[in-house]
């Protein structure tokens, strides 16, 4: 079975939250949204599923942003990356509405993580 197409959205017009889950706990303002954008359907939102944000906040300053440090795996000393993004299947609203207290159920459910590393090239 194909896999669903996860999309982040950078340019939001509304206010978006994540849990700093292995931090302090807090809720935390970020700048995108993580979406399931379906399996080969694009172009229709209608299908489309909202996904939950739990964060690893790398340097512990309590926001999602850039490291200035160079990233472990990179093999040059010019490549800085962003703390950890996990998500989940959630119903937001709901999950925004309880700060985040359903999140602490479903750690079960965290179905990928990433992190945005930038490169110089």
């Amino acid at each position: 079975m194909p896999e669903p197409t996860t999309e982040v959205r950078f340019k939001v017009s509304v206010p978006v939250t994540a849990l700093n889950y292995w931090g302090d706990g807090a809720v935390i303002d970020v700048p995108f949204q993580l979406w399931n954008v379906g399996i080969g359907t694009f172009d229709d939102p209608s299908d489309d599923e909202r996904y939950c944000a739990l964060l690893l906040d790398e340097n512990g300053n309590g926001v999602w942003d850039l490291n200035a440090a160079d990233h472990p795996v990179s093999g040059a000393s010019n490549d800085p990356y962003t703390d950890w993004i996990y998500w989940y299947e959630c119903d937001y609203d709901a999950e925004v509405a309880s700060d985040y207290s359903l999140a602490h159920a479903r750690r079960s459910s965290i179905l990928a993580y990433s992190i945005c590393e930038l490169e110089r090239w």
